[in-house]
């Protein structure tokens, strides 16, 4: 009996809250319901929006540039997880392979192996699609590891 009386109050609980959040649509009281007219005083800017020169408006929602590619980018969190040496190791292969080079500065065989079979995949996809590992005795030889293009540099 319990049981039902808990799930009828429920029930309507759950009614009158969806009622209520699915309102008619009207508008919250201190929104105007008209735009707002525009000033069509320039204030003595010659510019136009179409400008280049023109800086970006720091009240815009939308600056003219929105994205920058950033071939190198980590986290706090990356460095904290593999170190700065490996971080910087991956570094140096991004480098490597956008310069069209098939070698790069590694400290050591076990940072080779964490970053050639790690972040190309999460870190730059298209990189695994691009290079893979030189399976070789000697892939670090003096702080220098090698790769191999899959396709042409």
């Amino acid at each position: 009996m319990i049981k039902k009386l808990f799930a009828l109050i429920l029930s309507v609980s759950l009614l009158l809250a969806l009622a209520v959040g699915c309102g008619t649509g009207s508008e919250p009281a201190d929104q105007p319901s008209d735009p707002p007219a525009e000033d069509t005083d320039n204030k003595g800017n010659d510019k136009t929006p179409d400008d280049p020169d023109t800086p970006d408006d720091p009240d815009s929602k939308t600056p003219s540039q929105p994205f920058t590619f950033q071939a190198k980018l980590s986290s706090p969190y990356m460095v904290e997880i593999f170190g700065e040496t490996m971080v910087q190791a991956w570094y140096n292969l991004v480098d490597a392979v956008l310069a069209g080079e098939s070698t790069f500065a590694c400290p050591d065989e076990n940072t080779y192996d964490w970053i050639m079979g790690q972040f190309p995949d999460r870190y730059f996809p298209v990189f695994h699609a691009l290079i893979e590992k030189s399976y070789s005795d000697t892939a670090v030889a003096d702080g220098v590891a090698s790769f191999r293009y899959k396709v042409p540099p």
